[in-house]
C-alpha cells in the first residue's frame, strides 16, 4: 500500500532527526515538518502502527505515539480506529493533542491524551497513565478518566433534578 510506504519512509526520516533529550512538542512539531498536512486514511495508520509495534526494541518506542498522533490529528475521517492488541508493547503519547474521536483496541502507556483540547479518546484495554489532558473525554472501557469531576457533576445535577421533581410533585398537590 503505498500510504504505508510514505508513512515508513517519513517515519525513518523522523528518527533520523530524533535526538534523546527532545521534549514531546518538540518532536511533535519535527514530525510536523517532516509529515506536513498530508490526510493520510484511518487504514494506512493501522498498518503502520502494526509495523511499528512489531519494531518494539526501537531506540524511541517511548516516542512513537507522538508521530502516530500526528498522523491521527491529519486525517480526514473523524472517528479512528486504531487497533493494537492488548498485553504487547504499549505505545506512549497516544491522542496526543487529539483532535478526534479516536477509538484505541488494546494497551496504551503514558500520557495517553497528552495536550488534548477537545475530541473523545476510548480505550478497550489498560492504560499506563493519562498525560496533562485540558479537554474532551478520555474512557478506559466504561470507566470515565477525564475530566475526573464529571462523574460528581453528574451526580450532583441527578440530585439536584430528584429534589426540583419532589419539590414541583408537592407543590401540584397543593
Amino acid at each position: 500500500m503505498k500510504g504505508v510506504e510514505d508513512i515508513l519512509s517519513c517515519y525513518a526520516e523522523w528518527l533520523e532527526q530524533v535526538d534523546k533529550g527532545m521534549s514531546a512538542p518538540a518532536l511533535y512539531h519535527l514530525a510536523e515538518k517532516i509529515v506536513g498536512d498530508f490526510p493520510y486514511q484511518t487504514e494506512e495508520i493501522h498498518l503502520f502502527s502494526q509495523k511499528v509495534l512489531n519494531m518494539g526494541a526501537n531506540r524511541s518506542m517511548p516516542m512513537n505515539g507522538l508521530f502516530l498522533s500526528l498522523l491521527i490529528n491529519n486525517c480526514p475521517e473523524e472517528r479512528v480506529n486504531l487497533r493494537l492488541g492488548e498485553g504487547g508493547a504499549k505505545i506512549d503519547y497516544l491522542g496526543y493533542r487529539n483532535r478526534r474521536e479516536l477509538f484505541i483496541h488494546g494497551d496504551a502507556g503514558d500520557y495517553l491524551g497528552q495536550g488534548m483540547q477537545a475530541g473523545q479518546i476510548k480505550i478497550s484495554g489498560t492504560v499506563k497513565g493519562l498525560g496533562r489532558v485540558r479537554g474532551g473525554i478520555v474512557y478506559s472501557g466504561d470507566k470515565l478518566l477525564f475530566p475526573r469531576g464529571f462523574r460528581k457533576l453528574i451526580t450532583a445535577f441527578k440530585r439536584l433534578w430528584m429534589r426540583l421533581k419532589a419539590s414541583l410533585d408537592r407543590f401540584g398537590q397543593k
